[in-house]
């Protein structure tokens, strides 16, 4: 078996204990089970699986994550330097502007680890 086909075993494996249903692209019917795994596609190293029932639940709830990520606390600037609090706000902004794809750019030493 090539190192391929194993761990293709050890993720199908997995998907299964978590109530996945495996299925070939070339054979696909996504209405098979409530959560439809298809082979063939590229995919970098999985750790785990988000159970069939926990994604429905989450597609049921009246807010996304996107939407939740526009709402947060005020920041408790203690400890945080002028720039990190910056930093913070900036995203936190770009967030709420409906732009979740940030970069935050700071130079070495700025206080990106907090820690």
């Amino acid at each position: 078996m090539t190192p391929e086909e194993k761990a293709r075993c050890v993720i199908d494996d997995k998907l299964c204990q978590s109530g996945w249903a495996i299925q070939d692209l070339k054979r696909l019917n996504l209405t098979a089970s409530l959560g439809v795994a298809v082979r063939e596609f590229p995919t970098s190293t999985v750790f785990s699986f988000h159970r069939p029932e926990t994604l429905f639940d989450l597609i049921q709830q009246p807010d996304t994550i996107r939407n939740n990520m526009k709402q947060f606390s005020l920041l408790d600037v203690k400890g945080f330097r002028k720039c990190q609090i910056n930093a913070i706000n900036n995203l936190d902004q770009s967030f709420a502007d409906n732009r979740p794809r940030a970069l935050v750019q700071m130079a070495t030493g700025a206080g990106k680890t907090f820690g």
